[in-house]
């Protein structure tokens, strides 16, 4: 593929009839993780929707997109700008086939039932359902897709779940999961759940779930494509994890986590990621877990510039390298495939949608520049 001046975008230039399964197909990801992963997000999305195109052989166009609900630093919301983030009124004139929303930090935001803080994300979720061919609700969107279309209430866990935890196949014929496992393992960084019936009382199919764990994938079918007209024009597809996580993605949140102990923004030392790390890693960070006991004992004698310099020791000491050697799994087949599946899920729509149009458009041969913005 090759590359314009700008590197952040892989240009695909083509001469074609305006024609089904030619048409690109437009999705636009709703950025609503915190500043530190926003950068992160971009490109672990970007780069499952361009692989997915491509094992398609399907030109994509990527948009971008925030909400009016966070208070962004000046770096991120310059970064915003020049990723050439759009208004809600230049989002609604592209004419999206689908939409990705992000997970959104359950520790630093209101609970989803504090109406008045959430009320921008409500509003878009309702706009989309009426309007595109597909929402993939990531996360804590998951959460609030749940909660705002379904009232469907997500219960707090008695714990934050941090890891890689396995889920069954429970759909194993469905479209969605063609080319999966039996058993898949997939990241969670999550605080707050929905539970199971929760789903299934409002007619959404379960795909992968776990007994204790809760449901990882569902979806509720669009009504294009079901006699079901109290269903939305959107099928929607529900991940209550971050698939789109590299490898380090878990580590690191695990350092950030430490720090806002550290820092005293939070309670608690963190649990260690589940079936994260091999062995020797789990022992490492152990250690360092009884290191920063030590050295917060008595921190509160000494004096203030003493205590800044202190934590930013302890701060200093994380083995983020070695416990980086330590991650023993990788899940990133399993997001691949998932999103080869959702994006054909897509076209499909897409290209029913130009069936019904096509033959009375006139054909007009045109030269076209397509953008994958990364």
């Amino acid at each position: 593929m090759p590359l314009d001046g700008d590197s952040s975008r892989t240009v695909f230039e083509q001469s074609s009839q305006k024609k089904i399964g030619t048409s690109p197909v437009k999705i636009l990801i709703c950025m609503i993780m915190p500043d530190a992963v926003v950068t992160a997000t971009e490109r672990q999305f970007s780069d499952l929707i361009v692989n997915a195109g491509c094992k398609k052989n399907r030109a994509v166009e990527i948009y971008f997109f925030t909400l009016p609900i966070f208070k962004r630093s000046d770096e991120t919301l310059f970064h915003m700008a020049e990723k050439k983030y759009k208004s809600f009124d230049e989002i609604k004139e592209i004419g999206l086939d689908a939409v990705i929303i992000t997970g959104a930090s359950e520790e630093s935001n209101p609970q989803l039932t504090v109406s008045n803080y959430w009320e921008p994300l409500k509003e878009f979720i309702a706009w989309a359902k009426e309007s595109v061919s597909s929402i993939f609700y990531s996360c804590h969107a998951a959460n609030a897709g749940m909660y705002f279309e379904y009232n469907q209430e997500p219960l707090p866990r008695d714990e934050k779940a941090l890891g890689i935890f396995e889920y069954n196949n429970v759909s194993p014929r469905h479209p969605l999961v063609k080319g999966m496992n039996g058993k898949i393992v997939a990241p969670q960084s999550h605080i707050f759940t929905v539970e199971l019936d929760g789903f299934t009382r409002n007619k959404i199919s379960i795909l992968f779930s776990d007994d204790k764990m809760g449901v990882l994938l569902a979806f509720k079918e669009s009504r294009l494509y079901q006699d079901a007209p109290d269903n939305p024009i959107a099928s929607e597809l529900f991940s209550s994890g971050h698939l789109e996580y590299d490898e380090f993605s878990i580590s690191k949140e695990y350092k950030r986590d430490v720090i806002d102990f550290i820092e005293g923004r939070r309670k608690l030392y963190p649990s260690l990621p589940y079936n994260y790390y091999n062995e020797e890693g789990t022992k490492i960070a152990e250690q360092y877990k009884e290191l920063v006991a030590e050295k917060l004992k008595d921190i509160t004698i000494l004096s203030e510039q003493k205590i800044i310099i202190q934590k930013a020791e302890i701060i200093a000491a994380f083995p983020e390298k070695e416990l980086t050697r330590s991650i023993i799994h990788s899940y990133k087949e399993t997001a691949k495939v998932l999103f080869q599946n959702w994006i054909e899920h897509i076209c499909d729509a897409v290209d029913r949608s130009l069936e019904t149009s096509i033959d009375s458009a006139p054909t007009q041969a045109e030269s076209a520049t397509l953008f994958i913005i990364k």
